[in-house]
């Protein structure tokens, strides 16, 4: 199971582990870290499970492991876990947030709400950054909804002042 984010970042699995299903799980989940070692969990879990496709083995016996995986992940009944056999979709439509929104807010160091705010930002930085990203994932065949840069670009309420990873990251140095 591999939840980080990017690119063929099954390749070098599927090299080691040719015969073995390779699962992709994309997770959603707001955190923000308040106070060193402290996290505030103020979006639940959610966790996207699919199968890379592994030209070794049947897809029927990856797409098995990971409905069964989610199967066990949302037992505990405190996750939401769900298979998906579209979850490089999922992958390409978290990118369209988190590699602009991440980068964009580390960079000029504020949080989603505040860029919002600053409307040239989402014009200038964010929202050509995102269609770059769907512009990509169309080249690789996945063709996300005409309306994704904009829900993305307000995933975030105004009122969370939302500061993704990166930004949290370069905060602590």
């Amino acid at each position: 199971m591999l939840l980080q984010n990017g690119l063929n970042i099954e390749r070098a699995i599927l090299d080691k582990f040719p015969l073995n299903p390779v699962l992709s799980g994309v997770s959603l989940i707001g955190a923000t870290e308040t106070a060193l070692g402290t996290i505030l969990h103020d979006d639940p879990d959610e966790l996207i499970v699919g199968a890379f496709t592994n030209p070794n083995i049947p897809e029927s016996t990856s797409v098995a492991a990971a409905e069964h995986f989610a199967a066990i992940y949302r037992a505990s009944g405190k996750v939401d876990c769900e298979y998906n056999a579209n979850v490089a979709f999922v992958r390409w439509r978290k990118l369209v947030y988190n590699a602009c929104y991440n980068s964009a807010c580390a960079i000029v160091q504020m949080d989603t709400s505040r860029m919002r705010m600053a409307k040239f930002l989402i014009d200038d930085v964010v929202r050509p950054l995102m269609m770059e990203i769907i512009q990509i994932a169309k080249a690789k065949g996945i063709v996300l909804p005409e309306d994704i840069a904009e829900k993305m670009i307000n995933a975030d309420p105004d009122s969370t002042f939302f500061k993704p990873s990166m930004q949290q990251d370069i905060e602590k140095v």
